[in-house]
């Protein structure tokens, strides 16, 4: 308690806390490192499935919004990576947008890029033979958004008795 209180400990922390923000904003800027950092975060047992569906999701659901509206595909492919808020995925979604740009199909360009579930790129490739691809995009969103809140749930169900049991042992200590 007296450690805690000393105008040391609140300086330290303080100091911490700025050289923490000053590394992060370092961090962002770095396109390299960030990338880095972004491939290895989809790498993270149970939580890097849940941010790499998380954030199809977001990509799906604004692409399919961007073509219903009219808007032409690269330039729906450019807008929708941006919402992807994973450098990992961006970059994979540049080099799908620039295959399309020298001719290739969305699903040929989508099965040229690894690291898509492979439901995403069959489903791409039955949207655009039928002509259907906005509705098709709009239940991958629903079935990604699914995906996340089960994910979600079973994380919590888990975390409920172990949270439990932590406390249990604090208060035996």
């Amino acid at each position: 308690s007296d450690m805690i209180r000393s105008p040391i400990f609140i300086a330290g922390f303080f100091v911490f806390l700025i050289l923490a923000f000053v590394a992060y904003k370092m961090i962002k800027n770095s396109d390299n490192l960030s990338y880095h950092i972004d491939k290895w975060m989809l790498k993270i047992p149970y939580f890097g499935n849940i941010l790499f569906i998380f954030s199809l999701s977001q990509v799906v659901r604004s692409l399919s919004i961007l073509l219903v509206a009219g808007v032409p595909i690269i330039e729906s492919l450019q807008v929708a990576s941006s919402t992807a808020g994973n450098r990992k995925i961006i970059a994979d979604l540049d080099e799908i947008k620039h295959q399309i740009e020298q001719g290739s199909s969305l699903y040929d360009a989508f099965c040229n890029v690894k690291g898509f579930p492979v439901m995403l790129t069959e489903m791409v490739g039955v949207g655009e033979s039928s002509g259907m691809l906005v509705q098709i995009l709009e239940k991958l969103t629903k079935h990604f958004d699914e995906e996340v809140d089960y994910h979600l749930n079973r994380f919590l169900t888990i975390l409920e008795p172990l949270l439990i049991i932590v406390v249990g042992a604090i208060v035996v200590i």
